[in-house]
């Protein structure tokens, strides 16, 4: 019922935004669990904007999407891509 109603006033909001704090474990040989954290933060302007950065233990990755152009930040790599065919490059963030 919670999750319900959750998932319909998300659905109907012009715009939300949230922050995550996440654990996680990975077992390494030889048989070491090592806990790791992120943290990400999420927001959505409707109709067609959306930012996810997400930072942890293991490296950071930023997202944007604003009605024509999804951008991907993996440092030092960055990618751009435009959903409706105009053009895909990739480059390094540090080159121009």
């Amino acid at each position: 019922m919670l999750l319900n109603k959750t998932c319909q006033v998300l659905a109907s909001a012009d715009a939300f935004s949230f922050h995550a704090e996440i654990m996680f474990d990975q077992v390494l040989p030889p048989e070491v669990k090592v806990q790791f954290a992120d943290a990400m933060d999420f927001a959505v302007q409707r109709p067609e904007e959306l930012a996810i950065d997400c930072r942890s233990d293991l490296g950071a990755k930023e997202l944007w999407f604003n009605s024509d152009t999804l951008t991907i930040l993996d440092s030092p790599h960055m990618g751009l891509l435009n959903p409706r065919g105009a053009h895909d490059r990739r480059r390094n963030a540090g080159s121009r």
